[in-house]
């Protein structure tokens, strides 16, 4: 046995450079931000999607308006017209339909519907129809 003399020194610890939660934050930041993207899109096109039902619904209504009762008809025609007018064309026939409509609102005893006032909302009909 040889005396102290003769062992081998222990070294001090090397200092390794750890990335490890460099790379454990990056991976949850992209995680995170991927979600938010996803999530995102989802909400969008759901929101989209009910925007659609939503015009068809309307436009539904304002076909299936019952003429019998002229004051009725002219304000769910005025009411859901204004709710799916969107584009120019409509909104063009729109605001030409709506003085015709104005004789059979806000009265108590309203004439028969005129054939003019009719044919605006069949056009106006047909326009909705092409645009949804």
């Amino acid at each position: 046995m040889q005396g102290i003399e003769g062992l081998i020194d222990i070294k001090p610890y090397l200092e390794i450079e750890d990335y490890s939660f460099y790379w454990l934050s990056a991976i949850i930041l992209f995680g995170v931000v991927l979600f938010a993207l996803l999530l995102w899109i989802a909400i969008s096109r759901f929101l989209e999607h009910r925007r659609s039902n939503k015009d068809k619904f309307y436009l539904e209504k304002i076909k299936t308006v019952d003429w019998s009762d002229a004051k009725q008809a002219a304000y769910g025609v005025t009411y859901f017209g204004r709710l799916i007018t969107k584009d120019q064309r409509s909104s063009e026939i729109y605001d030409q339909l709506l003085p015709s409509l104005e004789q059979y609102k806000y009265k108590k005893e309203i004439p028969k519907l005129d054939k003019q006032s009719l044919a605006l909302y069949n056009l106006f009909v047909q326009v909705l129809d092409e645009s949804i």
